[in-house]
This record gives C-alpha cells, structure tokens and sequence, in this order.
C-alpha cells in the first residue's frame, strides 16, 4: 500500500510503500508533520479506491472533515462512498457528537472496550467492500494520559491485530515528549517499523527504521507546505532498499 504518492518520495525512502497489513509507528513532536503525513496517505489511498478509518481520541470527527476537505475536496465523496469511516472517542465527551455520517461515538478514551466494539463495526462494514484498508490511530499518547504505557500497549496488541486481520495497514502516533524510552521502545515492539521526525539544525527531519528495509537511509529533509508534507532530501537510489 502506498503511504502517500503525494508526499514526494515517501515511497522511494519506504522502498515502494509499506507491505500488505504492516503496523507503523509515526513518532515525534506535534505539530511537525506526522498528523499532516497520516492525513496525506488516508487521502491519497481514498483517491485510489482504498478505505480508511481514523480512531479518534483527542480531536473532534467534524474538525477532523474540515481538515481533510481543505486537503482534498473530493473527500465528502469520499465519505459518501463509503471510503472514509470514523471511530470518534473525543466528540462525546465534549458534546459535539452529531451522529452523522461513517461515525462510530465512544464516550471516552478510557473506554477501551468500546473503542474495540465501534472499530470491529467499522471492519465489518469495510470488508463488505475491499480487501485493504488503512487504519489510523491518532493517538496513542492520548491512551496513555488515560490509563498507563503497559495497558495501552496490551490493548493496541489486540487493537492491531485485529486490525490485521481485516486487512489493513495501521498507522500509530505518538507524541514524541510524552513518554520515556522505555515506553517509546515498548511501542516498537508493537509495530513492524517506525518514521521518526525532527527539528535538527532548524530543519525538519525524518527517518525510517524496519518495514523490511535492508538498510536504514538515515535522515531525510522535508516540509511543511500547508497541511501537507514534501520531502525535500536527496534520497539516492543506493540509499534505499
């Protein structure tokens, strides 16, 4: 599955795009790209005909419309064809839950049951009408504000592997600044491999590791343009894959 064509050369430094049901870590500060990037690759893979659905647990699903529909126009279209699904464990909580549309409404994050009952809903309806699918679950740095590191991890175990199952790619956040390196390494062990971003030497940074990569390209430029992120590295083929 391509993580998205549209940021320039992504699938270049990920050897192709990530490979049928991998779990990825996107792990960094906020605010410096790696929300933009999971946005990007729903987009992109709506665009082609794939599914996406975002687990939601510090953003409202409206706000979260309005984001995608700045970045695409096509993406009510997308929603009404049944491309775009949501599993919204924020909107309750503050009263802005309008039951309307591909939504699935958990009352919080610390309802961690509910959250795996609306998102099995969500695969059920997803694989009546496509065999992959990109999960996006932003964040797990919320979960963690909600319970601890090790239960969040036993329950994104589960989460993902079902997920898995399903048919899909799953994208994690987490926050970099939130979490020791112990509970950062926990959560690679959950996943097949991990983008990291930074700001080194005023530059925004990113860097792949895993996801079947036989050497790691080390850190590649990119920026922000908008809501939208572009690699502006050299990535040389003998860098990569």
């Amino acid at each position: 599955m391509s993580l998205s064509t549209g940021i320039v050369q992504l699938d270049g430094l990920l050897g192709g795009g990530v490979a049928d049901h991998q779990r990825v870590l996107l792990f960094g500060p906020s605010f410096q790209g790696k929300e933009s990037m999971a946005r990007q690759a729903l987009l992109e893979n709506m665009a082609r005909g794939v599914p996406g659905v975002m687990v939601l647990t510090n953003a409202a699903t409206q706000d979260v419309r309005d984001e995608l529909t700045r970045m695409d126009s096509n993406f009510p279209k997308y929603e009404a064809d049944g491309l775009a699904w949501f599993v919204d464990a924020y909107s309750s909580q503050v009263g802005l839950d309008d039951r309307a549309g591909n939504v699935q409404y958990v009352d919080s994050p610390v309802d961690t049951n509910g959250l795996s009952l609306a998102l099995n809903k969500v695969h059920a309806e997803i694989i009546k009408r496509a065999t992959e699918h990109l999960l996006v679950l932003d964040s797990a740095s919320t979960l963690v504000l909600y319970s601890n590191a090790q239960a969040t991890f036993r329950f994104l175990q589960v989460l993902v592997g079902r997920a898995r199952q399903a048919g899909a790619v799953s994208l994690i956040l987490l926050d970099q600044g939130m979490h020791s390196d112990a509970e950062v390494q926990m959560f690679k062990h959950l996943v097949d491999g991990c983008i990291e971003t930074r700001y080194n030497n005023e530059r925004l940074q990113m860097a792949v590791e895993g996801l079947g990569l036989q050497k790691a390209p080390g850190w590649i430029d990119y920026e922000l343009r908008g809501d939208r992120v572009e690699i502006t590295g050299s990535l040389a083929a003998g860098r990569i894959h």
